[in-house]
């Protein structure tokens, strides 16, 4: 085991497979709950365009709550979205486990040696660890939670995939600070009916980067106490 860790249980083939079951039936379980969220916004936006109407019938000025802003109209979820995340995953995930698959019927019709058994799962896990974190950083939303807990659960997941998931507990790549800003000031505009530079007198640096958003350092305007805050944002297109 490699110091700083726990003793790696990674030896045994039967406990590599349950902890590559885990990573590919959490990830499927994330895309199917991807996929039932971003489907909804079809109907959700319908029913939200229905309201708008009935509201603007009786008094036109309820209808500006209902009206999506620029910055939500670019976040829109479209039908394929769900489809792109199910094949995007599938093809990433799908050949990674048919490979540890394909090594554990390899050993057993062969009757492989325990050392060589060990060697190769290692060599796997050297292998895909890497690839297997590109792959969630290029999905995001829930699997980064996904990867979070894995990265900390080195009683059963491999080493390998424990090192490369844990710089997502909070080295995430940030996002560009412009859009972090604008997600700030469409909220305060239309849930506080203030104005960005009313509230903050700077709004700096990235503190975090959650899995589905980021935490910066802020100052508050006198007007609203003047202290040095720590604001999180959420990514529109994970809520």
């Amino acid at each position: 085991a490699k110091q700083g860790h726990p003793p790696n249980k990674s030896g045994n083939p039967i406990t590599e497979m349950r902890a590559l079951a885990i990573i590919a039936l959490s990830s499927f379980w994330a895309t199917i709950s991807s996929t039932g969220a971003t489907s909804s916004c079809s109907p959700y936006s319908t029913l939200r365009e229905a309201i708008r109407s009935a509201l603007q019938q009786s008094n036109p000025t309820f209808s500006t709550i209902f009206s999506p802003s620029k910055l939500e109209q670019e976040s829109f979820v479209g039908p394929v979205e769900p489809v792109f995340r199910f094949v995007k995953f599938w093809t990433n995930v799908g050949p990674i486990v048919l490979h540890y698959k394909f090594t554990e019927v390899w050993f057993k019709v062969f009757n492989i040696d325990l050392s060589v058994r060990h060697e190769s799962w290692e060599a796997l896990h050297e292998k895909y660890a890497p690839a297997s974190l590109q792959f969630i950083l290029d999905l995001k939303g829930l699997f980064v939670k996904i990867g979070q807990v894995m990265s900390s659960r080195a009683d059963f997941v491999p080493i390998q995939y424990v090192d490369s998931f844990n710089m997502l507990q909070d080295s995430v790549p940030s996002w560009e600070s412009g859009r972090v800003k604008e997600i700030v000031r469409e909220s305060l505009r239309n849930n506080q009916k203030v104005n960005f530079e009313e509230v903050f007198e700077e709004f700096g640096e990235v503190l975090g980067s959650p899995s589905i958003g980021q935490v910066h350092r802020a100052k508050l305007t006198p007007q609203y106490g003047g202290e040095n805050v720590a604001v999180k944002v959420k990514e529109i297109s994970y809520c």
